[in-house]
Protein backbone atom coordinates (compact mmCIF):
# COMPACT_ATOMS: atom_id res chain seq x y z
CA UNK A 1 0.00 0.00 0.00
CA UNK A 2 2.22 3.08 -1.35
CA UNK A 3 1.90 5.73 0.97
CA UNK A 4 1.69 9.27 -1.54
CA UNK A 5 3.42 12.65 0.06
CA UNK A 6 2.13 15.79 -0.49
CA UNK A 7 4.90 16.28 -3.12
CA UNK A 8 3.13 12.84 -5.34
CA UNK A 9 0.23 14.71 -5.75
CA UNK A 10 0.30 14.97 -9.55
CA UNK A 11 0.07 10.92 -8.97
CA UNK A 12 -3.76 11.44 -7.22
CA UNK A 13 -3.95 14.67 -10.17
CA UNK A 14 -3.86 11.94 -13.13
CA UNK A 15 -6.01 9.19 -11.59
CA UNK A 16 -8.40 11.21 -10.49
CA UNK A 17 -8.88 14.30 -12.87
CA UNK A 18 -8.62 13.40 -16.39
CA UNK A 19 -10.29 12.25 -19.96
CA UNK A 20 -14.37 13.06 -18.86
CA UNK A 21 -15.24 15.98 -16.28
CA UNK A 22 -15.58 15.09 -12.85
CA UNK A 23 -18.36 15.68 -10.57
CA UNK A 24 -17.48 15.91 -6.88
CA UNK A 25 -19.66 14.45 -4.36
CA UNK A 26 -19.20 15.13 -0.47
CA UNK A 27 -22.19 14.72 2.35
CA UNK A 28 -22.31 17.06 5.25
CA UNK A 29 -22.92 16.13 8.64
CA UNK A 30 -22.51 16.09 12.54
CA UNK A 31 -18.66 14.47 12.19
CA UNK A 32 -16.20 17.09 11.75
CA UNK A 33 -14.44 14.84 9.53
CA UNK A 34 -16.51 15.66 6.43
CA UNK A 35 -15.03 18.99 5.83
CA UNK A 36 -11.83 16.57 5.66
CA UNK A 37 -13.06 16.25 1.93
CA UNK A 38 -13.61 19.76 1.02
CA UNK A 39 -9.79 20.21 2.72
CA UNK A 40 -8.22 18.47 0.07
CA UNK A 41 -10.37 19.80 -2.56
CA UNK A 42 -9.53 23.14 -1.41
CA UNK A 43 -6.05 22.91 -0.92
CA UNK A 44 -4.84 19.97 -3.17
CA UNK A 45 -7.40 20.03 -6.33
CA UNK A 46 -8.22 24.13 -5.87
CA UNK A 47 -6.94 24.10 -9.76
CA UNK A 48 -8.64 20.99 -10.64
CA UNK A 49 -12.30 21.56 -9.60
CA UNK A 50 -12.29 25.39 -10.53
CA UNK A 51 -14.80 24.86 -12.89
CA UNK A 52 -16.43 21.54 -11.95
CA UNK A 53 -19.54 21.13 -9.90
CA UNK A 54 -19.38 20.40 -6.54
CA UNK A 55 -22.48 18.45 -4.75
CA UNK A 56 -23.04 17.09 -0.72
CA UNK A 57 -25.74 15.34 0.98
CA UNK A 58 -26.83 17.28 3.53
CA UNK A 59 -28.02 14.19 5.69
CA UNK A 60 -30.24 14.48 9.17
CA UNK A 61 -32.18 11.92 10.90
CA UNK A 62 -35.64 13.12 12.10
CA UNK A 63 -36.12 10.14 13.81
CA UNK A 64 -32.75 10.05 15.66
CA UNK A 65 -32.86 11.07 19.87
CA UNK A 66 -29.71 13.15 19.32
CA UNK A 67 -31.43 14.78 16.09
CA UNK A 68 -30.87 18.19 17.53
CA UNK A 69 -27.83 18.02 18.60
CA UNK A 70 -26.79 16.82 15.01
CA UNK A 71 -28.74 19.11 13.37
CA UNK A 72 -26.78 21.96 15.43
CA UNK A 73 -23.33 20.15 14.19
CA UNK A 74 -24.38 19.82 10.90
CA UNK A 75 -25.15 23.45 10.68
CA UNK A 76 -22.45 24.60 12.43
CA UNK A 77 -20.17 22.38 9.84
CA UNK A 78 -22.53 23.81 7.16
CA UNK A 79 -21.49 27.41 8.19
CA UNK A 80 -17.53 26.19 8.29
CA UNK A 81 -17.63 25.28 5.31
CA UNK A 82 -19.53 28.21 3.20
CA UNK A 83 -17.21 30.46 5.43
CA UNK A 84 -13.71 28.87 5.08
CA UNK A 85 -13.97 27.09 1.60
CA UNK A 86 -14.92 29.44 -1.06
CA UNK A 87 -16.55 26.66 -2.71
CA UNK A 88 -19.77 26.51 -4.62
CA UNK A 89 -21.51 23.44 -2.93
CA UNK A 90 -25.17 22.64 -4.19
CA UNK A 91 -26.98 20.75 -1.23
CA UNK A 92 -29.45 17.82 -1.14
CA UNK A 93 -31.31 17.99 1.64
CA UNK A 94 -32.40 14.29 2.91
CA UNK A 95 -32.89 11.99 5.41
CA UNK A 96 -31.32 8.82 6.65
CA UNK A 97 -33.40 6.16 4.96
CA UNK A 98 -33.45 8.11 1.75
CA UNK A 99 -30.74 6.73 -0.30
CA UNK A 100 -33.35 6.08 -3.21
CA UNK A 101 -34.73 9.22 -3.69
CA UNK A 102 -31.43 11.24 -3.11
CA UNK A 103 -29.54 9.80 -5.28
CA UNK A 104 -31.37 9.66 -7.95
CA UNK A 105 -32.50 13.61 -7.62
CA UNK A 106 -28.44 14.05 -7.28
CA UNK A 107 -28.13 12.21 -10.85
CA UNK A 108 -31.08 13.31 -12.54
CA UNK A 109 -29.31 16.88 -11.77
CA UNK A 110 -25.98 15.67 -13.02
CA UNK A 111 -27.56 14.11 -16.35
CA UNK A 112 -29.73 16.90 -17.28
CA UNK A 113 -26.23 18.96 -17.89
CA UNK A 114 -23.69 16.72 -19.40
CA UNK A 115 -24.52 15.05 -22.13
CA UNK A 116 -21.50 13.88 -22.79
CA UNK A 117 -20.75 11.19 -19.75
CA UNK A 118 -18.47 12.18 -16.88
CA UNK A 119 -17.13 10.55 -14.06
CA UNK A 120 -17.79 10.91 -9.93
CA UNK A 121 -15.27 11.41 -7.47
CA UNK A 122 -17.50 10.90 -3.93
CA UNK A 123 -16.60 11.29 -0.35
CA UNK A 124 -17.23 8.31 1.97
CA UNK A 125 -16.16 9.57 5.07
CA UNK A 126 -20.11 10.20 6.73
CA UNK A 127 -21.73 9.03 3.69
CA UNK A 128 -23.96 6.44 5.37
CA UNK A 129 -23.56 2.80 3.54
CA UNK A 130 -26.75 2.83 2.37
CA UNK A 131 -25.97 5.93 -0.20
CA UNK A 132 -22.81 4.49 -1.13
CA UNK A 133 -24.99 1.19 -2.05
CA UNK A 134 -27.46 3.40 -3.73
CA UNK A 135 -24.21 5.23 -6.28
CA UNK A 136 -22.86 1.76 -6.89
CA UNK A 137 -26.04 0.09 -8.52
CA UNK A 138 -26.56 3.35 -10.52
CA UNK A 139 -23.35 3.24 -11.42
CA UNK A 140 -23.60 -0.16 -12.67
CA UNK A 141 -25.99 1.09 -14.99
CA UNK A 142 -25.13 4.54 -16.20
CA UNK A 143 -24.09 5.14 -19.61
CA UNK A 144 -22.55 7.83 -18.88
CA UNK A 145 -19.79 7.27 -16.01
CA UNK A 146 -17.22 5.15 -16.33
CA UNK A 147 -15.00 5.55 -13.20
CA UNK A 148 -15.94 6.70 -9.82
CA UNK A 149 -13.18 7.81 -7.05
CA UNK A 150 -13.42 6.74 -3.31
CA UNK A 151 -12.55 8.99 -1.05
CA UNK A 152 -12.39 8.13 3.08
CA UNK A 153 -10.90 10.12 6.02
CA UNK A 154 -9.97 8.46 9.15
CA UNK A 155 -11.18 10.56 12.56
CA UNK A 156 -8.10 11.39 15.11
CA UNK A 157 -10.86 9.36 17.76
CA UNK A 158 -14.27 7.95 18.02
CA UNK A 159 -16.62 9.40 20.82
CA UNK A 160 -16.03 6.96 23.84
CA UNK A 161 -18.33 5.07 24.72
CA UNK A 162 -19.32 4.80 21.35
CA UNK A 163 -23.26 4.97 21.47
CA UNK A 164 -24.91 3.76 18.57
CA UNK A 165 -28.62 2.03 19.41
CA UNK A 166 -32.14 1.97 17.58
CA UNK A 167 -30.78 -0.39 15.04
CA UNK A 168 -33.36 -0.81 11.70
CA UNK A 169 -32.31 -4.16 10.18
CA UNK A 170 -33.02 -4.70 6.25
CA UNK A 171 -31.36 -5.89 3.37
CA UNK A 172 -30.14 -3.85 1.37
CA UNK A 173 -29.40 -6.04 -1.55
CA UNK A 174 -32.06 -8.92 -1.99
CA UNK A 175 -29.37 -10.68 -4.03
CA UNK A 176 -30.38 -14.60 -5.17
CA UNK A 177 -32.43 -16.78 -3.42
CA UNK A 178 -32.11 -17.69 0.18
CA UNK A 179 -33.99 -20.68 -0.05
CA UNK A 180 -30.85 -23.11 0.26
CA UNK A 181 -30.48 -26.00 2.66
CA UNK A 182 -27.06 -24.04 3.65
CA UNK A 183 -26.81 -20.26 4.15
CA UNK A 184 -23.79 -18.95 5.29
CA UNK A 185 -23.40 -15.61 6.80
CA UNK A 186 -20.18 -13.63 5.66
CA UNK A 187 -19.36 -10.59 8.62
CA UNK A 188 -16.77 -8.36 8.83
CA UNK A 189 -16.87 -7.48 12.31
CA UNK A 190 -17.17 -3.95 14.00
CA UNK A 191 -17.55 -2.31 17.43
CA UNK A 192 -20.99 -3.00 17.72
CA UNK A 193 -21.99 -6.08 18.84
CA UNK A 194 -25.67 -5.52 18.48
CA UNK A 195 -25.63 -5.13 14.71
CA UNK A 196 -24.30 -8.72 14.74
CA UNK A 197 -26.32 -10.09 16.58
CA UNK A 198 -29.63 -8.67 14.97
CA UNK A 199 -28.37 -9.25 11.43
CA UNK A 200 -27.76 -12.73 11.99
CA UNK A 201 -31.51 -13.19 13.66
CA UNK A 202 -32.44 -11.34 10.57
CA UNK A 203 -31.36 -14.63 8.15
CA UNK A 204 -31.95 -17.21 10.26
CA UNK A 205 -31.77 -20.11 9.81
CA UNK A 206 -28.01 -20.25 8.94
CA UNK A 207 -25.40 -23.17 8.62
CA UNK A 208 -22.36 -21.09 8.98
CA UNK A 209 -20.83 -17.98 10.34
CA UNK A 210 -17.20 -16.92 8.32
CA UNK A 211 -16.09 -13.72 10.89
CA UNK A 212 -13.80 -10.97 9.15
CA UNK A 213 -11.64 -9.16 11.53
CA UNK A 214 -10.29 -6.01 10.37
CA UNK A 215 -6.44 -6.41 10.93
CA UNK A 216 -4.10 -4.76 11.67
CA UNK A 217 -5.94 -2.14 13.90
CA UNK A 218 -5.63 -0.85 16.92
CA UNK A 219 -8.87 -1.86 17.48
CA UNK A 220 -8.67 -5.55 16.60
CA UNK A 221 -8.80 -6.86 20.16
CA UNK A 222 -11.61 -4.70 21.26
CA UNK A 223 -13.52 -6.07 18.17
CA UNK A 224 -12.94 -9.42 18.93
CA UNK A 225 -14.01 -8.74 22.76
CA UNK A 226 -17.17 -6.87 22.40
CA UNK A 227 -18.49 -9.56 19.14
CA UNK A 228 -17.49 -12.36 21.85
CA UNK A 229 -20.06 -12.99 23.46
CA UNK A 230 -22.56 -13.13 20.56
CA UNK A 231 -20.63 -15.47 18.42
CA UNK A 232 -20.18 -17.94 21.42
CA UNK A 233 -23.92 -17.97 20.60
CA UNK A 234 -23.49 -19.59 17.63
CA UNK A 235 -20.55 -21.38 18.13
CA UNK A 236 -21.03 -24.67 16.49
CA UNK A 237 -21.61 -21.92 13.36
CA UNK A 238 -18.64 -20.30 13.54
CA UNK A 239 -15.63 -21.21 11.00
CA UNK A 240 -12.21 -20.45 9.91
CA UNK A 241 -11.65 -16.31 10.87
CA UNK A 242 -10.51 -14.26 8.06
CA UNK A 243 -7.91 -11.41 9.27
CA UNK A 244 -8.29 -8.36 6.52
CA UNK A 245 -6.37 -5.07 6.33
CA UNK A 246 -9.08 -2.87 7.50
CA UNK A 247 -8.47 0.11 3.88
CA UNK A 248 -7.61 -2.73 1.81
CA UNK A 249 -10.78 -3.41 -0.22
CA UNK A 250 -9.32 -5.08 -3.67
CA UNK A 251 -7.74 -7.47 -0.96
CA UNK A 252 -11.18 -8.47 0.75
CA UNK A 253 -12.45 -8.83 -2.76
CA UNK A 254 -9.76 -11.01 -3.91
CA UNK A 255 -10.44 -12.70 -0.44
CA UNK A 256 -13.83 -13.11 -0.75
CA UNK A 257 -13.91 -14.44 -4.07
CA UNK A 258 -11.09 -17.53 -3.85
CA UNK A 259 -10.76 -18.37 -0.14
CA UNK A 260 -14.69 -17.77 0.57
CA UNK A 261 -16.61 -18.27 -2.17
CA UNK A 262 -14.73 -20.21 -4.32
CA UNK A 263 -15.09 -23.92 -2.10
CA UNK A 264 -18.70 -23.70 -2.68
CA UNK A 265 -18.32 -23.26 -6.27
CA UNK A 266 -19.97 -27.09 -6.80
CA UNK A 267 -22.37 -27.25 -3.95
CA UNK A 268 -25.74 -27.17 -4.71
CA UNK A 269 -28.45 -25.32 -1.99
CA UNK A 270 -25.70 -22.59 -0.64
CA UNK A 271 -27.17 -19.25 -0.41
CA UNK A 272 -24.39 -16.24 1.30
CA UNK A 273 -25.35 -13.02 2.76
CA UNK A 274 -22.79 -10.42 3.47
CA UNK A 275 -23.04 -8.42 6.54
CA UNK A 276 -20.80 -5.34 6.15
CA UNK A 277 -20.10 -4.26 10.10
CA UNK A 278 -16.69 -2.91 9.99
CA UNK A 279 -15.02 0.21 8.34
CA UNK A 280 -16.78 1.36 5.08
CA UNK A 281 -14.16 0.62 2.80
CA UNK A 282 -14.38 -2.96 3.81
CA UNK A 283 -18.31 -2.32 3.07
CA UNK A 284 -17.36 -0.99 -0.29
CA UNK A 285 -15.50 -4.08 -1.19
CA UNK A 286 -18.49 -6.35 0.04
CA UNK A 287 -21.23 -3.70 -2.32
CA UNK A 288 -18.49 -4.57 -4.84
CA UNK A 289 -18.74 -8.36 -4.79
CA UNK A 290 -22.20 -8.41 -4.13
CA UNK A 291 -23.43 -6.03 -6.84
CA UNK A 292 -21.11 -8.51 -9.11
CA UNK A 293 -22.44 -11.58 -8.22
CA UNK A 294 -26.13 -10.52 -7.11
CA UNK A 295 -25.70 -11.83 -3.80
CA UNK A 296 -27.67 -10.48 -0.22
CA UNK A 297 -26.72 -7.75 1.37
CA UNK A 298 -27.83 -7.64 5.31
CA UNK A 299 -27.19 -4.04 7.31
CA UNK A 300 -28.76 -3.17 10.76
CA UNK A 301 -29.14 0.57 10.59
CA UNK A 302 -28.39 2.64 13.38
CA UNK A 303 -30.67 5.66 13.75
CA UNK A 304 -29.20 6.99 17.01
CA UNK A 305 -25.62 8.22 17.60
CA UNK A 306 -24.19 10.00 20.25
CA UNK A 307 -22.87 13.60 18.80
CA UNK A 308 -20.40 14.32 18.59
CA UNK A 309 -19.51 10.73 16.79
CA UNK A 310 -15.78 11.30 15.98
CA UNK A 311 -13.01 14.12 16.20
CA UNK A 312 -11.01 15.43 13.93
CA UNK A 313 -9.00 14.00 10.93
CA UNK A 314 -5.96 12.16 10.11
CA UNK A 315 -4.92 10.05 7.25
CA UNK A 316 -6.87 9.94 4.01
CA UNK A 317 -7.49 6.58 1.57
CA UNK A 318 -8.47 7.37 -2.39
CA UNK A 319 -9.32 4.02 -4.39
CA UNK A 320 -11.00 3.93 -8.28
CA UNK A 321 -13.73 1.85 -8.97
CA UNK A 322 -14.16 1.05 -12.91
CA UNK A 323 -16.48 -0.97 -15.38
CA UNK A 324 -15.60 -3.97 -17.23
CA UNK A 325 -17.63 -5.51 -19.44
CA UNK A 326 -17.89 -9.48 -19.40
CA UNK A 327 -19.04 -11.31 -22.44
CA UNK A 328 -19.82 -7.89 -23.80
CA UNK A 329 -23.20 -8.51 -21.87
CA UNK A 330 -22.65 -7.97 -17.79
CA UNK A 331 -21.04 -4.76 -16.13
CA UNK A 332 -18.81 -5.59 -13.46
CA UNK A 333 -17.52 -2.92 -11.04
CA UNK A 334 -13.74 -3.51 -10.63
CA UNK A 335 -11.81 -1.80 -7.61
CA UNK A 336 -8.89 -0.89 -9.31
CA UNK A 337 -5.55 -2.13 -7.34
CA UNK A 338 -2.99 0.74 -5.67
CA UNK A 339 -4.61 2.71 -3.22
CA UNK A 340 -3.32 6.12 -2.44
CA UNK A 341 -3.09 7.28 0.91
CA UNK A 342 -1.87 10.52 2.28
CA UNK A 343 -1.68 13.08 5.84
CA UNK A 344 -3.79 16.47 5.45
CA UNK A 345 -1.80 18.75 4.19
CA UNK A 346 -1.33 21.54 6.90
Amino acid sequence: MPFIQIRDMDKIKNIVFKEKPVIIVGSISYEERCLAFFDVIKKLFSQEVKNQDIYAFKIIDDESQYRDQAREFTERNFRKLVENYTLDIKTINCGLMEEERSVKDLLDKINSQYDEGYNLFVDLSTLPRRFLLEILKKFRLSKKTEKITIFYSTPVSYQQPLLVRDLVVQDLLQGRSLGGSERIAIVSLGLNDTQLKICIEHIEPISSIIPIVPFPSTIVHEVLYRNDRHLKRWIDKVREFKYVHPYNPSLLVEILEKDIIKPYTNIKNVSFSLIPLSTKVQALAMFVYGINNNINIVYAQPRTYKVPYSYGYNKFFIYQISKDSIGGASTWLKIDSGILTGKFPK
